[in-house]
């Protein structure tokens, strides 16, 4: 890294107003944090997730006061129900990286954010969800007091928080909120003091996707029903490394290198109806984004939405276990159906009750609901399924327990089928006839939504935790055909491994079978 050639800020110092009381308990609506300029972007699964390098050398970056650089990390949800948490950071340099501020719900939101002094060398970056959540996510890089965006901190930056400071407006710019920490004080304006002359010459990598114009000149996505087969066209950062997923599943089956000019294609097939696609590109830094498409080919059949809110009874559900003996006995303590909610829940009103105790160190509870073509399913035609399910659970977070952890070890999955799901028997065990994948993994039938610990840790003394009403977003990752009839089932279960008593009360469950093919 070299020196910077900026004015030392001691010369032109800004004299701080320390008289910041009256401004610590007023809340931004959202926080910000400066123009990123490295963006990496992914899915979190129950899978451990991919670590990115971000090189700090002299070649990208100048560094502020005592010769290192203040970087922020925004954590971002992009869709699937995450939570995410704050990232993790290492480096290989000598000076390593030393983290200054960390918050998991910055401001207001659910946004992580990292505050942290990086000398020379390679910084990784590690991706983390909160509470078992699952979906995609967006990393963000930009410099600690880059209030501007123009990638660079210097002395309008530090007038600007300045401002917001002395101001004591009643809607200050979130921009300036440097720490993430939902006000604006006297902390964020040190804070770029701090990195005061740092610059970055990184800029973030750019990708768009799009139907080739001689199948779709109005670029709606929409080609006619005879166009069996189109190119996806696109222009990213000249040889970056570009990724093709057909069906938006998180597996890539083709692979292209953009051009000096930065174009890139790939030829696709197309069914009748919606064609999910995901295209992922990796720039020559190290930066990754994800962009999707969805081509509709000829007339497309429309999204079924149902809800179901089991204060109003069962709603056509119906309740089974797998995964345990034939005849398990009264030590396997199974319970099921609409019961009231417990109390100390706080919410009046019933709910659908699934309880077991996990002798066989593998049990899986699950509901079932018939979808048919009185409900608007389409005979053959393909559907992705996205649920929204709300749960109260008393499973404690950061617990230990036989086998497993109460909470951390009973996986929520939820999904679809064109078979009916039901305990079939096997070698003396009740089996699902259906993938549901095993404990952590998913399955075509049923792919992991996330756990069900409540978010209440255990205290000196305490042997339990009162029930949380949770919620969870999920979009299954296989994608279900109706059958001839126009039927297919719905499965919301957990999967335990956790050797004890587990006992959850299903709220209510929403989904949402968007087509994505037809026969």
């Amino acid at each position: 890294m070299r020196a910077s050639s900026h004015v030392d800020p001691r010369r032109r110092r800004i004299a701080p107003d320390f008289s910041l009381d009256r401004l610590e308990d007023r809340t931004l609506l959202s926080g910000a944090g400066g123009s990123k300029f490295a963006v990496y972007q992914g899915r979190l699964t129950v899978e451990p997730p991919a670590s990115f390098t971000l090189i700090v050398d002299r070649h990208g970056f100048s560094p502020g006061r005592g010769n290192q650089v203040l970087l922020r990390v925004d954590s971002q949800s992009t869709g699937g129900g995450l939570d995410p948490g704050a990232v993790e950071l290492d480096s290989t340099g000598p000076r390593g990286v030393r983290v200054i501020s960390e918050r998991d719900d910055a401001g207001s939101g659910t946004d992580g954010v990292v505050i942290a002094a990086v000398g020379p060398g390679a910084l990784g970056l590690r991706p983390t969800a909160e509470g078992g959540t699952t979906g995609d996510y967006q990393l963000g890089v930009s410099l600690a007091g880059d209030v501007n965006g123009d990638h660079r901190v210097d002395r309008a930056d530090l007038m600007a928080i300045r401002r917001e400071v002395m101001n004591r407006s009643a809607s200050p710019d979130p921009t300036c909120d440097v720490d993430g920490d939902g006000v604006v004080g006297f902390r964020d304006w040190s804070l770029a003091f701090r990195n005061f002359g740092a610059a970055v010459s990184i800029r973030p990598l750019e990708l768009d996707a799009r139907v080739t114009p001689s199948d779709d000149p109005d670029g709606d996505g929409a080609v006619g029903g005879d166009v069996s087969e189109t190119e996806i066209v696109g222009a990213t950062t000249p040889g970056s490394r570009v990724q093709l997923d057909v069906g938006g599943d998180g597996l890539y089956e083709a692979t292209a290198v953009a051009g000096a000019d930065g174009s890139y294609s790939f030829t696709v097939p197309l069914n009748v109806g919606a064609n999910p696609f995901a295209i992922l590109a990796t720039g020559p830094d190290g930066q990754v984004v994800r962009e999707t498409l969805s081509i509709t080919r000829g007339a497309l059949a429309g999204t079924v939405s149902k809800s179901f809110d089991f204060a109003q009874g069962d709603q056509g559900w119906a309740a089974d276990f797998a995964d345990l003996p034939v005849d398990p006995g009264d030590t396997y303590e199974l319970d099921s159906g609409i019961r009231d909610l417990p109390p100390d829940l706080g919410v009046a009103g019933t709910g659908y009750l699934l309880q077991s105790h996990n002798r066989s160190d593998d049990v899986f509870m699950f509901l079932t609901r018939k979808l048919t073509a009185a409900d608007g399913i389409v005979a053959g035609q393909e559907y992705q399924a996205k649920f929204t399910i709300t749960f109260a659970s008393n499973a404690p977070t950061g617990a230990v327990g036989i086998g497993g952890a109460p909470g951390e070890s009973v996986v929520l999955k939820a999904g679809a089928s064109t078979t009916e799901p039901k305990a079939v028997e096997q070698d003396g065990y009740d089996r699902l006839n259906v993938d549901k994948g095993n404990n952590s993994e998913g399955g075509t039938a049923a792919s992991v939504v996330g756990d069900i610990a409540n978010g209440l840790e255990l205290q000196d003394g305490q042997s339990s935790v009162p029930y949380v009403s949770l919620t969870r977003e999920h979009t299954h990752t296989a994608t279900v055909k109706a059958d001839a009839e126009g039927n297919l089932w719905l499965i919301v279960g957990t999967d335990s491994g956790f050797e004890g008593l587990t006992a959850i009360y299903f709220q209510s469950v929403a989904v949402a079978l968007t087509p994505v093919a037809s026969a």
